[in-house]
């Protein structure tokens, strides 16, 4: 696809962290919310549980209200912006005529697609991705995505801070179940899952963390990562839904 950046070059870049919309925002927000972790300590109340279902919201015949958006805050019921999710459309070849913006799905508009100008196809694929901006410190987020094949995994990432207030970055996959493309798949990335995972800050972290931000990419065809061996990482998705459960 004309534009795109070559697999091997964008292996090299993967890890640059260069400074976008998104990086600017998170090291904002981490500022804030680190004064807010380190001094967590668990009380009596419970933990908000948070989120949205695209499922729920787009019905036929009417564009759903994200479509044509860069970005779109999903508001709770009650409407408190701790519970608040926003989904923010990237698209790392970093297009500046043409930016990306969140769409509808090709047949339905109960999913969430991303796409540019430049590349209109509704499905993040090939350099595009989303940005879950949490309204609050999240112990654990559970991303539902649709059109998930088992050839390929989806790159995730979870930005937070850890006990100690250090700022932590996490990398893992999703991979498929094998089940058709039209039904949802979950997957839920917890403090096990951080424990886990093959990418994890450098020197270590204290539990618990706090997730603050999730991004869900779909990388340039054909690329992997040294962490996650032969696997592609060019997986095409929908996002369909996010729940996250606070401290």
């Amino acid at each position: 696809m004309a534009g795109r950046r070559s697999g091997a070059r964008w292996n090299h870049e993967i890890f640059a962290m260069k400074e976008t919309r998104v990086t600017r925002t998170l090291h904002i927000v981490l500022l804030a919310v680190t004064a807010v972790l380190s001094a967590w300590t668990p009380d009596a109340r419970a933990a908000d549980v948070f989120g949205f279902n695209a499922e729920k919201i787009g019905v036929p015949g009417f564009d759903p209200p994200w479509h044509g958006k860069g970005k779109y805050v999903f508001v709770a019921p009650n409407p408190n912006p701790r519970t608040s999710i926003t989904v923010d459309a990237f698209d790392l070849d970093g297009y500046t005529t043409c930016p990306p913006v969140l769409l509808k799905g090709e047949t339905s508009n109960a999913v969430i697609g991303v796409g540019t100008d430049c590349n209109p196809y509704p499905k993040a694929w090939l350099n595009e991705g989303y940005g879950i901006f949490l309204g609050q410190l999240a112990v654990s987020v559970e991303i539902t995505l649709k059109d998930i094949s088992t050839s390929r995994d989806v790159l995730w990432e979870a930005l937070g801070v850890d006990a100690s207030g250090k700022q932590v970055f996490f990398q893992g996959t999703f991979r498929g179940n094998g089940a058709d493309n039209q039904v949802s798949q979950s997957w839920t990335i917890d403090q096990g899952t951080l424990a886990t995972t093959p990418v994890q800050p450098p020197g270590g972290f204290a539990r618990p963390v706090g997730i603050i931000v999730v991004n869900v990419k779909s990388l340039g065809a054909g690329v992997t990562l040294p962490a996650f061996g032969s696997t592609r990482l060019d997986q095409s998705i929908y996002l369909v839904a996010v729940t996250a459960t606070g401290f």
